[in-house]
């Protein structure tokens, strides 16, 4: 057999992306459909809020917070803070 190269070794898979990248998706993407911001715009939100999730994951790591939870409700909430924002701010 061939060899493929060195393998990774365990528990190396999620250092970039985090542990909880799907599930960060799909809470953010489902309080962007509870919003009402259509197909798309959840999709928008589903991916600000897997990339608020991962942030929030590193930070909770370093002040020994759990990590999972802290990713899921920070994730939960961009939409809605993206919004807030948005409106306050933007034009």
């Amino acid at each position: 057999m061939p060899s493929r190269g060195p393998r990774p070794r365990r528990g190396t898979e999620h250092r970039f992306l985090g542990a909880h990248l799907g599930r960060n998706f799909f809470a953010a993407f489902a309080a962007g459909v509870v919003k009402g911001d259509g197909l798309l715009g959840s999709m928008k939100d589903g991916l600000e809020g897997a990339l608020s999730g991962r942030l929030v994951e590193a930070l909770a790591t370093k002040v020994e917070l759990d990590p999972s939870t802290a990713s899921g409700i920070a994730a939960a909430a961009t939409p809605f803070v993206a919004s807030f924002l948005h409106e306050k701010l933007g034009s």
